[in-house]
């Protein structure tokens, strides 16, 4: 049963170990490995240390980058698929079903602001305030008011990144039945989807005498910028009799055929020829 590697047929060999490979050589996370005494692996961390944009991928998004740590196929990957590596690369679980993962924000090369597509990784994988302890949810509301800049998927991405709050996630599947009515005939149709759980890590102490907070309080971030609109010089327009003034009849006809696409001149009297 695919479920067992926890990967449909329809991926073929891109698999978690292809995806985590490609966040390994982007350089955008780094995963450690725990094992019990059983060396069935009971948690792992995803440290998240770049997100790479469009814009740095630097060639076409669709265009190759080589792998050279993969010695399975493909030995390629495009930007579609490092966007669905932050995803793939989750997707580990094991034969207890008891797998857990640590993740947290370790940037040390972020260049530019983070794009739309991890936002949207963000609010399925991400921390979320509803785990938050009673005295930190003071904090982040706090927080949210002083940046209101910010919608709140963005303001919250923000905080956990500036507090260095760490999540605890592990994922499990669920069948869900949906009803589909068609006139007088209904059929009940089981979908397979996968459902997150998070927690908060109740060893990381939001106050503890070295915590970001203790040492900065409620940090003000600045606005974002707008992306600057290339500048174009206007030039002034001139009516077709300024166009015209000072010049012969010859360069006049001239230029008028030039600007409205028109022949002048030896075929005079001729009708246009009909492309149809």
């Amino acid at each position: 049963m695919y479920l067992n590697n926890n990967f449909s047929p329809i991926f073929g060999s891109k698999n978690l170990n292809y995806y985590q490979v490609i966040l390994k050589e982007a350089h955008s996370v780094v995963i450690e490995v725990t094992d019990r005494s059983n060396k069935d692996i009971a948690f792992s961390k995803f440290l998240i240390r770049k997100v790479l944009t469009p814009q740095e991928w630097g060639i076409g998004l669709s265009a190759p980058r080589y792998l050279t740590q993969y010695q399975n196929q493909p030995k390629s990957f495009t930007y579609l698929d490092y966007i669905f590596a932050w995803e793939g690369g989750l997707l580990y679980e094991n034969s207890l079903k008891r797998h857990s993962w640590f993740l947290k924000f370790q940037f040390e090369d972020q260049r530019g602001p983070l794009p739309n597509w991890f936002k949207s990784w963000f609010f399925r994988w991400g921390a979320n305030p509803i785990v938050f302890p009673k005295n930190v949810t003071k904090i982040w509301d706090t927080f949210k008011k002083v940046n209101n800049h910010f919608d709140d998927l963005q303001g919250l991405i923000q905080f956990i990144i500036y507090y260095d709050i760490p999540w605890i996630l592990k994922w499990n599947y669920r069948i869900f039945c949906k009803i589909e009515k068609k006139f007088s005939i209904q059929i009940i149709e089981p979908y397979l989807f996968r459902q997150n759980y998070l927690r908060w890590w109740n060893k990381f102490d939001f106050f503890d005498k070295e915590a970001v907070y203790t040492k900065r309080g409620v940090i003000a971030l600045t606005p974002p910028t707008a992306p600057k609109q290339p500048t174009t010089q206007s030039t002034p327009q001139l009516s077709l009799k300024d166009m015209l003034a000072g010049l012969s009849q010859e360069e006049a006809m001239k230029l008028f055929a030039e600007t409205f696409g028109v022949q002048i001149g030896k075929d005079k009297g001729k009708r246009p020829m009909s492309p149809y």
